[in-house]
């Protein structure tokens, strides 16, 4: 369509310097011109691309790009603290006065935000001519938001939104198929107005410019995956966070494990000791009992014997002291004493002496059998660590992550490790890799169903996305056509003379075009000018039967008329016109014979009285009312003036006075006139009227007059009508002439209003000429059934998607849900996503649960030795110890014989030179009894005395033991209460129910730590750790406390109580408080809920974000972008220039950038996939990002940038970055080459210019071929062509009117009077230094001479 849109105007309201400013434009293209600040290129940025748009950031506005300029600096200073203005663009088709208005409304306040509104004039409209931005007040006020609302009204758009307004902008200008592709055209435009062309002349620049107007993904359409991003990075924060409290909550496990089992054990042993004690006494008790009885009855014959001994005892003393006063048997007796004595030590020295060697034959036996025992157990160790070493190797094999850290743990006490927690743990994991398996050959099978189903649907997708590009198509046809339609109109409108529509008109003609959207309302198209047509010839036909019936209507006036001239040559006399109820009232008055007379009938003017005088005094009585009133005589008077409803009338009845200046001077009674009535009562009545004023009533000759209190003067131009009858003759001759030349006139009424319907005949003829010419809508409505069969054919096919996206839908989710099945199945597993791989691990962790079962019974066996080495220690220590007291036995024993044996040898010496023979045997006899019975009576004496002590002490035992045995129950109970409240914490071992001892026999082997180490060492151990792990499990709120203290508690019992009271931890657990015992499962399962998270998030960004949502933008925006260089290339090879000189334009893809990336081809191919991508696709996919945002956030850290993951996304997803533009050239007989910087610094000006412009002029006017015919061609340009010599310039002005571009461009030096320049307006721009007014001096180029306009 070559009717395209140009800009017209530009125009400011009270913006910047400007009060009111307008710069018309030449074909589309301007040129300001001006010295530096003079306001050039604030001027054209503040229309191009503001105005495209509404976009007002600063950046925008600056054509260096930079945020020091904002809008509120070109509206306030420091002397303006609020200002309102307008900034508007009139665009007009090239070849038809059709117009449109797009502008935009601020209103700045000093501290508040800048407020703006838009607006776009549809309806033809023109500012300053038939709408204002001002009212005119003496000085230009700017409308308000509202008010400007109201004046666009139903002719146009109006909004606060800067989105909507960009919106609709596009759809009535340009006509792109989506915003998207609007903005890529916005950044292009603004990349090319940038002056940096000038300053950096060179390739990169144009990849620059290039790469930057490509759109990139939007905020909204990266946010999903940003958020997610952070949201798994939270949770993987979150979840290291919780492996570490993990470690953490298990080193201080450990401890605190040790210290409760030390506890329980050391209350459990306490409480068993206790137990034992109580038994041992109740049991020593009933044997103390039965010692006793034994006992006394021993005692009764001990008393016996003493008695017998005592009396023979007596006997012999007597004897012995008679014989023993002899020397030597003194001596005798010492000697027999020491031989006894060194008896009993040789005894004790025999025995001991075998008693030694049995115990060093036991202890060399023991060290033997330990030796070997710890010889086993050593090589039992060796064998187990080799057992574990192969087990861990195995479980990396199928990623059993458990058994990975079985080897650091169990090293550290391979004996008392447990290795249950492995074995429960690796037959939970072997179940979920069995369920894996199933999930996965479910899955599998799945995948192949998926992908026929897919590619069916993918068919039909492409079908009816063909269907929707012919629909967008015809509606472009539609739009067109509308537009040919509105453009027809105007030229109709133009050439119409009658039928010419009103702005109003037009208005709501282009609405009417414009809202049409179905055939069933074609009709209505054209209301507006069928209502303009029916208007018009209503109005003429109206006017024609008005002037008809206006004709009929003098015709009736000319008939009663010429009935009036009849009537009045008919009539004697004219009377006065009267009233119906006058009427009614005379015909009264004559039916019941009252004679009356009206008082003009009954008086005439006297001879000689002036006319002046005549006029005066009837128009006097005409006045007071009195000129038709009656006269009647006085004796009809009542019954005259008893009126009845309906009748009404007026007489005159005066009182005759001969004395005073009367109506007799000038009249006279007329006797013809008075009707029956009296002569007296009439001229009685001109007696009654006075002609002076000091009456009731008067009239003079002057006129004046009075009734009553009615004073009055009557008119001076009056004709005599009534009074005398040559007057009413001569008014009856006036009437007639009146009325005949009224006749007259009307009937040159009729004549006239005859010629006029004739002219309104004719022109209700060219009304209808000129309606049958109108713009037919056969165009229209051919458009219209083009849309709605392909509307229905979209709607088919729509339906057919939705069933098959339905179909497809349950199969995607079926396929999703066996996958998240999968993932759920296999999450936490480190063993890669395939079937293949998890039948595998399979094999492999059925392997581990044998090795590990043989683990465990190595374990056992290696508990066994330790016990036996334990008991075989102990027992060898004994055995040295009874050895070392069995060598000290022996030594003093043979020191003692030895002493005896010296003092015998001595005592044998002096019994030698002794003779005692006689005397020894009846001395014999006396000291056998002397010896042996006091011993005797001793010996029973002292059993006696032992049996009494004894019999006393086991009494006292007895009572004693009972008392104790009292107390040890109680101590026992109490104890029995500590062990069961620590057994009831369940910190050690699980709680079961049953009897107390019975409790202990079973938890006893369970709890024995087998260290010698105190409760101290235990705690110590355990507060260490929770000094050194505390800080990762701040959250938790750890709290160290007491428990079981004994605050009341009876002195006597406090040893019993020592040892009660424990330490204990608590914690916090989403505000629950709950045992430091419960929080590693705690934290295991939030550590397996966060690894779910993070799997499903994570499997959620790569597929359901990246993959099917944000994939299929960026290959859409890739695709538009190839489609867009494409055309530029195209567009590029095709051009001729002046020299050899040929250009080419390439967009590639980059190589990988390091070995975890992919090259940019083999991503696209994976994102092309979509749902069918692979694990391996997926897990490609996650290594490419992944690396990509570890390489943007290491860059981060290396700059100290503070970036956030919504930024760092939208860099790694920047497809821009993805590929590179590369310009080729060649000239004539050479290959095309790369134009790098280096081949660039070689050409000549000329070259540099064109290989600089022609690809960006290029790629506007390409990114102008997607949009609608019609639609504007414009660029500008700050500080154009600068880095150009003048002779290049030419070329430059003659490549833009090559590419049909209209253009707004500023410089310091150009005229742009060039002859490959057909049109320009140019305006130079003169701002004195910090003046506040700009100048403007506009010219005009023809393209053969320059004019300054005035």
């Amino acid at each position: 369509m070559k009717n395209r849109w140009m800009i017209h105007k530009l125009g400011l309201v009270n913006f910047w310097y400007y009060d009111f400013e307008e710069f018309d434009l030449s074909d589309g293209k301007l040129l300001l011109r001006g010295s530096n600040g003079s306001g050039k290129s604030v001027t054209m940025q503040s229309f191009i691309p503001l105005l495209l748009d509404g976009n007002k950031s600063p950046e925008r506005l600056d054509p260096f790009g930079t945020k020091s300029r904002k809008m509120e600096n070109y509206l306030l200073d420091e002397e303006t603290d609020e200002k309102t203005a307008y900034l508007y663009i009139e665009f007009k088709r090239k070849d038809t006065e059709n117009y449109m208005t797009i502008g935009m409304g601020m209103k700045a306040i000093k501290n508040r935000p800048l407020d703006s509104w838009y607006f776009i004039v549809t309806d033809g409209r023109r500012v300053n001519r038939d709408l204002y931005l001002y009212k005119d007040a003496g000085s230009f006020i700017p409308l308000t938001k509202k008010q400007l609302e109201n004046v666009v009204d139903k002719g146009g758009f109006f909004t606060t939104g800067q989105r909507k307004y960009m919106e609709k902008v596009n759809e009535y200008l340009f006509g792109f198929e989506d915003r998207e592709r609007y903005e890529e055209l916005i950044n292009l435009l603004i990349q090319l107005r940038s002056p940096k062309l000038s300053k950096d002349f060179k390739p990169t620049e144009i990849y620059k410019i290039l790469t930057e107007s490509l759109r990139v993904l939007s905020e909204d359409d990266l946010r999903p995956m940003s958020e997610s991003m952070e949201s798994m990075d939270n949770l993987q924060n979150a979840l290291d966070e919780s492996q570490r409290a993990l470690r953490a909550a298990k080193n201080i496990k450990y401890h605190y494990d040790r210290y409760n089992k030390f506890c329980l054990y050391e209350k459990a042993t306490t409480f068993q000791q206790k137990n034992n004690d109580v038994i041992k006494l109740k049991d020593d008790i009933e044997g103390s009992r039965n010692h006793y009885k034994h006992k006394e009855e021993k005692l009764c014959e001990i008393e016996d014997a003493i008695q017998k001994y005592e009396a023979s005892l007596k006997d012999a003393q007597i004897k012995y002291e008679n014989l023993r006063e002899h020397d030597a048997l003194r001596v005798k007796e010492d000697l027999i004493k020491l031989e006894k004595e060194v008896l009993e030590f040789k005894d004790i020295i025999e025995r001991k002496d075998s008693e030694l060697e049995k115990k060093k034959y036991l202890e060399k036996e023991r060290e033997n059998n330990l030796k070997s025992i710890k010889d086993e157990q050593n090589f039992m160790i060796y064998h187990v660590k080799e057992m574990i070493d192969e087990i861990h190797a195995l479980s990396e094999t199928f990623g059993f992550e458990e058994g990975k850290i079985l080897k650091e743990e169990i090293s550290k006490d391979i004996e008392d490790y447990d290795l249950q927690f492995v074995k429960i743990s690796i037959d939970k994991y072997m179940n979920k890799i069995k369920e894996a398996v199933k999930a996965l050959t479910l899955f599998e099978n799945m995948q192949k169903e998926y992908s026929k189903v897919l590619e069916e649907k993918e068919k039909l997708q492409r079908e009816f996305e063909h269907s929707k590009e012919d629909l967008l198509k015809r509606e472009e046809i539609l739009l067109s056509t509308k537009e040919e339609l509105k453009v027809g109109y105007v030229k109709w409108n133009d050439d119409n003379h009658i039928l010419r529509l009103s702005d109003d008109e037009k208005k709501d003609l282009f609405l009417s075009i414009d809202n049409i959207s179905d055939t069933f309302v074609l009709g209505e198209l054209n209301g507006a000018v069928k209502e303009a047509y029916n208007t018009n010839k209503n109005r003429f036909t109206l006017n024609i039967e008005r002037k008809k019936e206006k004709i009929r209507e003098v015709e009736k006036n000319i008939e009663v008329l010429n009935e009036e001239v009849k009537a009045l040559k008919d009539a004697k006399e004219v009377e006065p016109q009267r009233s119906k109820g006058v009427i009614k009232n005379r015909q009264k008055l004559s039916d019941m014979g009252i004679p009356y007379t009206p008082l003009y009938k009954a008086i005439d003017f006297k001879n000689g009285v002036s006319e002046e005088i005549q006029r005066s005094i009837e128009s006097a009585f005409v006045d007071m009312g009195m000129i038709d009133a009656l006269i009647i005589d006085e004796k009809y008077k009542d019954k005259a003036l008893s009126f009845v409803e309906g009748d009404w009338d007026k007489y005159i009845f005066t009182t005759a006075n001969m004395m005073k200046h009367n109506l007799t001077t000038y009249f006279h009674v007329d006797k013809d006139g008075l009707s029956g009535v009296g002569y007296e009562t009439a001229d009685n009545v001109l007696q009654g009227i006075f002609l002076a004023d000091d009456s009731v009533s008067f009239v003079d000759e002057g006129g004046n007059y009075r009734i009553g209190s009615l004073v009055g003067k009557a008119s001076e131009d009056y004709t005599l009508k009534y009074i005398g009858g040559s007057s009413r003759k001569k008014h009856r001759e006036n009437l007639i002439e009146e009325k005949l030349n009224a006749i007259e006139i009307l009937k040159d009424d009729i004549k006239e209003r005859e010629l006029e319907i004739l002219d309104l005949e004719n022109t209700l003829k060219k009304l209808e000429n000129e309606i049958k010419k109108q713009p037919k809508s056969e165009d229209l409505r051919e458009a219209l059934k083009l849309i709605d069969e392909c509307e229905k054919e979209v709607n088919r096919l729509h339906n057919r998607l939705l069933k098959e996206e339905e179909s497809f839908l349950k199969l995607s989710e079926a396929l999703k849900g066996q996958k998240r099945i999968v993932w759920e199945k296999t999450d936490g597993m480190n063993i890669n996503k395939t079937l293949q791989d998890f039948q595998d691990a399979k094999e492999a962790g059925n392997e581990y649960q044998e090795q590990l079962s043989e683990l465990r019974v190595q374990q056992n066996n290696l508990r066994s030795f330790t016990s036996q080495i334990r008991i075989i220690e102990e027992s060898l220590e004994d055995v040295r110890d009874a050895i070392d007291k069995l060598y000290y036995e022996i030594t003093y024993s043979k020191k003692k014989c030895d002493e005896k044996n010296e003092e015998i040898c001595s005592l044998q010496d002096v019994l030698k030179t002794s003779d005692i023979k006689e005397i020894e045997e009846e001395m014999d006899a006396c000291i056998k009894i002397k010896k042996e019975y006091p011993n005797r009576i001793k010996e029973c004496t002292t059993q006696k005395g032992k049996l009494e002590e004894v019999l006393r002490a086991l009494a006292i035992n007895i009572e004693e033991k009972k008392d104790k045995l009292e107390k040890e129950q109680k101590i026992l109970c109490i104890l029995e209460e500590i062990f069961l409240e620590e057994y009831d914490l369940g910190y050690a071992v699980e709680k079961e129910e049953g009897e107390p001892l019975m409790i202990l026999r079973k938890i006893l082997p369970l709890i024995n730590l087998r260290e010698e180490k105190g409760r101290e060492a235990y705690s110590n151990a355990l507060i260490e750790s929770l000094s050194k792990n505390g800080a990762e499990l701040r959250e938790f709120s750890l709290k160290q406390m007491v428990i079981f203290e004994k605050y009341h508690m009876d002195e006597s019992l406090k040893e019993v109580y020592k040892g009660c009271e424990r330490g204990d931890i608590r914690c916090r657990v989403q505000g629950k408080e709950i045992s430091f015992n419960e929080l590693p499962a705690k934290i295991e399962k939030d550590i397996e809920d966060a690894k779910l998270l993070i799997s499903n998030e994570e499997r959620r960004i790569f597929e359901e974000i990246l993959l099917n949502t944000i994939s299929t933008k960026i290959r859409s925006k890739i695709y538009l972008s190839k489609t867009w260089v494409d055309k530029i290339n195209t567009l590029m090879e095709s051009m001729n220039t002046s020299s050899s000189l040929a250009l080419s334009l390439r967009w590639v893809p980059k190589k990988a950038e390091s070995e975890g990336q992919l090259d940019i081809a083999q991503l696209l191919e994976i994102l092309n996939r979509g749902n069918i991508a692979s694990e391996g696709d997926m897990k490609k996919l996650a290594n490419h990002f992944g690396d990509k945002v570890k390489e943007a956030i290491r860059s981060c850290e290396g700059t100290g940038e503070a970036r956030n993951y919504h930024t760092i996304i939208k860099e790694v997803l920047d497809y821009r970055k993805w590929y590179e533009f590369k310009l080729y050239f060649t000239k004539k007989g050479e290959r095309k080459k790369e134009l790098t910087n280096n081949a660039f610094f070689q050409f000549s000006g000329g070259e540099k210019a064109m290989s600089m412009y022609i690809p960006l002029f290029s790629a506007v006017y390409a990114r102008y071929d997607n949009a609608r015919e019609d639609c504007p061609h414009i660029i500008s340009m700050d500080e154009a062509f600068a880095g150009v010599d003048e002779n290049n310039i030419r070329d430059m002005f003659r490549l833009l009117k090559d590419l049909d571009l209209d253009y707004v461009i500023n410089s310091q030096i150009l005229w742009g009077d060039y002859d490959t320049v057909d049109n320009l307006s140019i305006c130079e721009l003169v701002r004195e230094e910090n003046d506040d007014v700009v100048t403007v001096i506009r010219y005009h180029w023809n393209g053969v001479e320059k004019k300054c306009l005035i």
